[in-house]
């Protein structure tokens, strides 16, 4: 059995996502879940979009994830 945060970070590496979030800055991303890391107790994803690799935060306002 492991802990939860680990399965949830654990379940999504190397899968396609769609991140949305209605912030301050408004998120609209697809691309491959690459890797993460834990910020205190976030998750912080790191997403592959084909041009750039960026930082997701689990903590992000409104964050929707849908799996492609």
């Amino acid at each position: 059995m492991e802990l939860y945060k680990d399965w949830v970070r654990n379940s999504l590496i190397g899968k396609k996502v769609h991140f949305m979030a209605d912030c301050i800055i408004k998120l609209d991303v697809i691309g491959i879940v690459i890797g993460t890391e834990m910020s205190g107790s976030e998750i912080i994803y790191k997403v592959d979009t084909g041009s750039r690799v960026l930082r997701i935060g689990e903590n992000t306002t409104k964050l929707c994830v849908e799996l492609l």
